[in-house]
């Protein structure tokens, strides 16, 4: 890297990527048909901030590719901004799915070209589901890796429950549509999404947030000697029975969690 790479945070991009987000596209007939989720036509992607000079140019390269983007698919929206803790989203709207799906790859592949690539930490999609509700699928760049986070109520909720049960569920019937992350303790809840406002995401304020606990809990090996499986699934905050009390409720971020 040179000096201006230093100065402006840029970095070697990351081996893995944004590819395997197009799998998200390929599964979406078994996201409808097999799990009865459709998607609210929104998805985000999260990353570390990168200089105002920089990500100007970034805006203007997207700013580009979208005005070509939005000729076939008019409903096509994106909006730019930072958090309060300084980590920079790009929040897309549109009533094509294939569209939205292909405008994040487009996004973060634009990011990588301009050896932005590590700066990337996670990608959202969000779903509804019935008989009401809404789950999530989360895209780890670092990994190329899918996981579900379902909310027992919603990311607002205090008691941060979330549905263990499902989220295995989910994992388990999509594992040949998307490549699910093996290692669960890898599988970081998001809390605090901001209030929807017409079936999207508000742009005012967008902090995702997690209560998990900590996320060092050793691995097993079986008696055979096979790759390593989590021993623990350290991310279960319900007050159910899968769930013993947290020794502590000391809050983290999920985005701090995938740098």
């Amino acid at each position: 890297m040179g000096i201006l790479d230093t100065l402006f945070g840029r970095q070697k991009p990351i081996p893995m990527g944004p590819e395997r987000i197009f799998a998200m596209s390929t599964a979406q007939l078994a996201l409808e048909t097999e799990q009865q989720l459709t998607s609210t036509g929104t998805a985000a992607m999260c990353f570390k901030g990168i200089a105002s000079g920089p990500f100007a140019q970034i805006q203007q390269d997207l700013n580009e590719l979208f005005t070509v983007s939005q000729k076939n698919d008019p409903s096509l929206k994106y909006r730019a901004f930072k958090d309060e803790l300084g980590y920079s989203w790009l929040i897309f709207t549109s009533q094509d799915f294939q569209s939205l799906v292909t405008t994040l790859h487009v996004a973060s592949q634009t990011l990588l070209d301009q050896g932005y690539g590590s700066q990337l930490l996670f990608a959202i999609f969000a779903f509804k589901k019935e008989p009401g509700g809404v789950l999530y699928w989360i895209y780890n760049y670092k990994r190329g890796t899918f996981f579900p986070f379902v909310p027992q109520q919603d990311t607002h909720d205090k008691l941060r429950r979330r549905d263990n049960a499902e989220e295995l569920r989910l994992a388990t019937a999509l594992g040949k549509e998307l490549p699910v992350e093996q290692e669960i303790e890898r599988w970081y809840p998001v809390w605090d999404l901001p209030k929807r406002r017409g079936g999207q995401w508000c742009a005012a304020w967008v902090a995702f947030r997690s209560i998990t606990q900590s996320l060092a809990a050793p691995r097993a090996r079986d008696a055979g000697g096979s790759s390593p499986r989590p021993a623990t699934y350290p991310a279960r905050e319900s007050s159910g029975p899968m769930a013993p009390p947290l020794p502590s409720r000391r809050p983290h971020h999920a985005r701090a969690r995938m740098r």
